[in-house]
């Protein structure tokens, strides 16, 4: 593992990330994943809730901390999991990479963090309250083996409304909490042994032994996907049973990796709009699509139709040198005083003839220097007024008269098509889906809305699916239960079979979410 260090200032603002703890459910979810980071195969975490306390300890034998490494342990935006935003274009593989897990818990509680690094002699502590470093050094009590052990306590004492709500909730919700984000990162962790207790009580919460048989899940870049939208859009929820005796857990990642391939998508193309089909809503935001290349990908329904109708409005309001189609100018009631300089009425001069195509009208005042605007533009039913005939001026000058497009009428056009288009919340029935896919792939700007966000985004690539099934088809994985009792593992059923069922389950409407069991 590299050294912990400071992400770069550019990194930093790409990521754009802020890391809120809140309750103990997210502090152990982030201690453990940070041990599973650390190749630890025990990871034991402990929880004190109720009685006025709320703590938290995670004890592992992973890779340690260095000691050198101490100086930056728990500050924000360092992490020794990521170095460059090139590392993000080939995939993170690690749970957590952007360093500010630790410092987010440190602020609001007391936090002790003792380490011994594989091969090292020493075990070095830390010691914050409040996001302040109260000790660093040699820790008084020697690890006898390499690991880590994070000890949280007094925590959110520095925010008295949001622990008393976290309190209120009580402990019974935040233990079933704290257990089901262990359950879910043992899940894809099978070769890990996780015991997790109530310290109070003097009650174990959850014992997972190594190698033990859990019930499916689906594994996408070691986190599970069991249910919402990212199961909806995988299209696994059709039932499938567990691929080994081991841990029933279908893992993508690691299918794929049978056929030497992954599973991140390459970019998409307007040639992958145009061959894709789609699945069926994900939270009424979002069409799932199935390129014909096998990459899976994503459409914001509502940045998607927003570019189609406003290339649809351009097309009816617009020349093919992109003037007024049906050029219209409207008599202001009021005359509108322009206060220009000589160089704002030399240039109001010189492209007078475009500006006056768009419906603007003016008199110009030399003696006084300044001019008054008697007919504004006119475009659909929306005025512009003198306010957006000098915005135009000012783009025509820095451009030398290259601009085309008063940035009035872009606004309105783009203002126009976002009323018009598919909103969040809309239902789109499969035709009209396909319709827009369509559609989307004839705008000349595809992959962006009017007002610049993304239209569609690559998920994964299907491919190495399809080679790991064909390399392995005479092996056996896993097949259909012969009732909703069935917890055996069907070993009769090839992989090129199960490969055919999830092409078909991509392209079927039954999709529901995994559960557990």
């Amino acid at each position: 593992m590299q050294p912990i260090a400071p992400l770069p200032s550019a990194l930093v603002a790409h990521l754009r990330s802020g890391c809120t703890i809140q309750t103990l459910a997210q502090v152990v979810e982030e201690l453990v994943a940070n041990s599973l980071d650390a190749c630890a195969t025990e990871v034991s975490a402990e929880l004190a809730f109720g009685s006025g306390q709320l703590a938290v300890s995670v004890h592992d034998n992973g890779s340690g901390i260095p000691g050198a490494d101490f100086a930056c342990l728990a500050e924000r935006y360092c992490t020794s999991k990521l170095r460059s935003a090139r590392e993000l274009d080939c995939g993170v593989v690690s749970l957590g990479y952007r360093g500010e897990a630790l410092a987010s818990i440190a602020e609001c509680s007391v936090m002790e963090v003792t380490s011994k690094a594989g091969g090292a002699f020493e075990t070095h502590t830390k010691l914050l309250s409040s996001g302040s470093v109260l000790k660093q050094g040699l820790a008084l009590q020697q690890r006898q083996r390499q690991g880590t052990s994070v000890c949280v306590r007094d925590f959110l004492f520095n925010r008295p409304v949001s622990r008393r709500v976290l309190l209120e909730l009580g402990a019974r919700k935040e233990l079933d909490a704290c257990r089901e984000c262990v359950l879910q990162l043992a899940l894809a962790h099978p070769g890990t042994v996780f015991l997790l207790s109530d310290a109070l009580q003097r009650r174990t919460l959850l014992k997972l032994p190594k190698g033990r048989s859990m019930v499916e899940y689906t594994i996408l870049n070691n986190r599970p996907v069991h249910g919402g939208p990212a199961a909806k859009v995988l299209g696994l929820g059709i039932t499938l049973q567990g691929l080994t005796t081991e841990a029933r857990v279908l893992d993508l990642e690691a299918l794929a990796g049978g056929a030497h391939g992954v599973l991140v998508p390459p970019g998409l193309s307007r040639a992958h709009l145009a061959s894709a089909w789609p699945l069926p809503q994900v939270a009424r935001k979002f069409l799932p699509v199935v390129c014909c290349t096998g990459v899976l990908a994503i459409v914001d329904q509502h940045a998607a139709d927003e570019r189609v109708c406003l290339e649809r409005l351009r097309a009816q309001a617009l020349s093919e040198d992109n003037l007024p189609s049906r050029p219209a100018s409207e008599r202001l009631a009021r005359p509108q005083r322009l206060d220009m300089g000589p160089r704002d009425l030399l240039a109001l001069t010189m492209h007078a003839q475009r500006l006056r195509a768009w419906g603007w009208r003016w008199c110009a005042e030399p003696s006084s220097g300044s001019a008054t605007l008697t007919h504004a533009a006119c475009l659909l039913g929306v005025t512009l007024g003198a306010t957006e005939l000098q915005l135009f001026l000012g783009q025509l000058q820095a451009t030398a008269g290259a601009g085309t497009l008063p940035p009035g009428v872009a606004r309105v056009l783009a203002a126009r098509a976002c009323r018009t288009a598919v909103k969040f919340g809309d239902a789109v029935p499969p035709a009209a889906a396909s319709r827009l896919l369509a559609d989307l792939a004839q705008t000349a700007l595809c992959f962006s809305c009017a007002h610049g966000r993304p239209t569609a985004a690559p998920l994964a690539d299907l491919t190495p699916l399809r080679a790991a099934a064909a390399a392995r088809r005479s092996r056996a994985w896993f097949g259909s239960p012969r009732s909703a009792s069935a917890a055996r593992v069907d070993a009769r059923v090839p992989l090129g079979i199960l490969h055919e069922r999830l092409i078909a389950a991509l392209g079927t409407a039954r999709l529901v979410p995994v559960g557990p069991g």
